[in-house]
């Protein structure tokens, strides 16, 4: 019952966010990663940089 009570109070965005289907961490981390692994011009050698860096952005989300 307190998710339907925090869903009803929420803003249409967060409503959206509460009700898509849960995403796998590692998942989000992985795809953040490859995303950065992307923008330094697919440099190899920085994978665990890359990682951290992932699982900081994707901790400080709020």
């Amino acid at each position: 019952m307190e998710t339907k009570k925090a869903v009803k109070h929420a803003s249409k965005t967060e409503k959206t966010a509460v009700l898509e289907k849960p995403r796998n961490l590692p998942e989000l981390v992985s795809e953040a990663a490859y995303s950065l692994f992307e923008k330094s011009g697919f440099i190899h050698g920085n994978d665990e940089k890359h990682w951290l860096e992932a699982e900081k952005m994707i901790f400080n989300r709020k």
